[in-house]
């Protein structure tokens, strides 16, 4: 994907979130476009400060809350992630080669070691 249709995507993802939740995702709909299968998952995630995107509290709510932007971007980057390994995947199967699970298990030992640092 080249940057400009990333940015595009990008563009059309955050559209659609504007659209269904507003300028704010929390509660449940944070949870599920975060991937989190359930509230304990997403709520260890916060204790551990593993969580995707920055999120904060709103004064008399209950949920944690994360800007529209800062989702879209998150997803977007995720699904450009994932056709670059499927890129790989298909020049790596027409050049008769094996999948190489070292290199995408090598980027997301380095995303989450990016993500511990915070």
């Amino acid at each position: 994907m080249t940057s400009e249709s990333e940015n595009q995507r990008l563009s059309e993802i955050e559209r659609q979130l504007l659209q269904e939740f507003g300028p704010l995702i929390g509660g449940s709909a944070l949870q599920r476009l975060l991937g989190y299968r359930n509230g304990a998952a997403f709520r260890q995630a916060v204790r551990r400060k593993r969580l995707a995107v920055p999120t904060f509290r709103i004064e008399g709510r209950h949920a944690r809350f994360a800007t529209t932007r800062d989702v879209a971007a998150w997803l977007a980057r995720m699904e450009a992630r994932a056709e670059a390994a499927l890129a790989d995947q298909g020049a790596n199967e027409s050049a008769g080669l094996p999948p190489n699970k070292e290199n995408s298990n090598a980027q997301t030992d380095k995303d989450e070691k990016s993500l511990r640092r915070d």
